[in-house]
């Protein structure tokens, strides 16, 4: 089974109620580095490429390919809510706040290979 069959299987089967259980359905799947490579979108206007490769009317499946060094915008993810995958390198996520003063630093998490964290919307 290719990994869209994959997705489209677990993502319609499941009965997803949140982003914790979707997180989970993602982890569950075992998605390997061979199964995303094809899908894997070289930069090009930005430092990283993204693919979107599935949608559907709750979920969408995206695949962000950072090379080394290579950084995104500050940006929030509006209402949105997702559940990250690392699956190969590691990632360096940098957080901010919206104040009254502005954008102030939050904090910042480290990723490795296999990890996973989940992005929760405003």
């Amino acid at each position: 089974m290719n990994l869209i069959d994959k997705l489209n299987s677990a993502l319609h089967s499941a009965n997803i109620k949140n982003t914790q259980e979707l997180h989970k359905v993602i982890r569950s799947l075992n998605i390997s580095l061979d199964e995303v490579s094809p899908f894997i979108k070289q930069p090009s206007e930005l430092e990283y490429g993204r693919n979107v490769i599935f949608s559907n009317d709750y979920a969408e499946v995206i695949i962000v390919y950072l090379p080394s060094f290579a950084k995104t915008f500050i940006h929030d993810h509006g209402s949105s809510a997702g559940s990250l995958f690392i699956i190969q390198g590691k990632l360096l996520n940098i957080l901010y706040d919206k104040t009254d003063e502005g954008i102030q630093f939050s904090k910042t998490e480290s990723y490795e290979e296999n990890d996973g964290f989940l992005v929760q919307g405003g």
